[in-house]
């Protein structure tokens, strides 16, 4: 199965009814920031595979980062089958960053 792209993490979150941004929600926009649960898809560094000197996939790693207020494991459920569902792998992570808000994160990687 190739990797997974982009736009297939979107639909992650689309179909998990979940609000979502790349990087940061915009505090200017007419819906602000919303309340937790809500996703941040972080790009990470990465860069190209090659072989023979040529590109043959730019693939860049990404956090899924999900915040809830407190834990919420059915959700976190939820989330785990969507992403295999759409064919990702990934590393998961959590951690609780105060204000009883708890960022659950799942490193995996996207074809651009």
């Amino acid at each position: 199965m190739p990797t997974p792209t982009y736009n297939d993490l979107c639909e992650v979150c689309e179909e998990l009814g979940i609000p979502f941004a790349r990087i940061e929600f915009d505090p200017l926009d007419s819906d602000g920031i919303p309340e937790p649960p809500f996703f941040i898809l972080m790009p990470q560094y990465g860069g190209s595979y090659t072989a023979s000197n040529a590109v043959v996939a730019d693939i860049r790693p990404y956090d899924l980062e999900l915040y809830t207020r407190g834990s919420d494991m059915v959700l976190e459920a939820s989330v785990r089958e969507k992403l295999k569902e759409h064919g990702f792998t990934y590393q998961p992570s959590s951690v609780p960053i105060g204000d009883h808000i708890i960022k659950s994160t799942w490193s995996l990687f996207v074809r651009e």
